[in-house]
């Protein structure tokens, strides 16, 4: 009865390890908005002002090459700038993000600027 009582004991450690390598990969390939924004935007729309459009991993965003600020995702769906240089402080936009592909809604304007990664 001991013997059982360990092989058992040993078949759920194993079970239990390999449920947790599972939800550790699995939790790892969802990329989060915050990890998807990373990088340099171009706009596809021609007549886009904040082009290009850099996001950094410190929460740093950079406009026209030159003009910075800070950008935060608030909830899903929503993206804070504070950017100094413009008239961007508190600014709250709607936005969705693929891969290869960023969308911010300016509702106040009534706009969409579409950009693509081209970094």
């Amino acid at each position: 009865m001991n013997y059982n009582f360990h092989k058992n004991l040993k078949s759920l450690k194993a079970l239990f390890i390999g449920l947790l390598f599972v939800t550790l990969f699995l939790s790892a390939c969802g990329s989060k908005p915050e990890s998807l924004l990373i990088g340099k935007w171009q706009a596809i729309n021609k007549d886009v002002s904040w082009q290009p459009i850099t996001f950094l991993k410190d929460g740093t965003v950079i406009l026209f090459g030159n003009c910075s600020g800070t950008y935060r995702v608030l909830e899903k769906g929503l993206l804070e700038f504070n950017i100094p240089c413009t008239s961007a402080s508190n600014l709250v936009l709607e936005f969705s993000i693929s891969k290869d592909e960023f969308i911010l809604k300016w509702d106040a304007l009534n706009e969409v600027n579409k950009y693509r990664r081209i970094d």
